[in-house]
């Protein structure tokens, strides 16, 4: 059996820099209105993110193998856990060649156009990818 937790921690920045004619420049800096606007182009958002997950392999005779797994991430921004179950199911043909698949579900971070806007519904982009591949081996090992 296979465990694991971890944290992230991060941070994201976004710096617009404006290299403005002068002129356009002056026209700005005299008129407040206008040149709060682009006071305000400077943002950061700091975050973080707590994972734990398990797995485990269960052999059934010599060919078979079954590996569930389970991963937990709780997004403080969001303020929202998120449970992914996977599993895979591999056969050995031979001792060089396996025949695996696999599903899991799997949840991606928001991006920034997201966290930027505090007010907005956030939510993860879930994803269900199922694979299906051959692997062979040169040498035993």
């Amino acid at each position: 059996m296979n465990a694991g937790v971890g944290v992230d921690f991060m941070k994201t920045i976004l710096a617009f820099e404006f290299d403005l004619d002068p002129e356009l420049r002056n026209f700005f800096n005299s008129n407040r209105n206008i040149r709060a606007v682009f006071d305000d182009l400077n943002d950061e958002k700091i975050y973080t993110r707590y994972r734990a997950w398990i797995q485990n392999k269960f052999k059934f005779g010599e060919k078979f193998i079954f590996q569930p797994g389970l991963r937990y991430d709780f997004y403080d921004i969001l303020n929202k856990g998120y449970v992914a179950p996977r599993v895979s199911f591999s056969y050995l043909i031979d001792d060089l060649t396996t025949i695996r698949t696999a599903w899991g579900m799997y949840y991606q971070s928001p991006g920034y156009e997201k966290l930027r806007d505090a007010n907005q519904f956030l939510t993860l982009i879930k994803n269900l990818p199922m694979i299906l591949r051959r692997k062979d081996q040169l040498t035993t090992y």
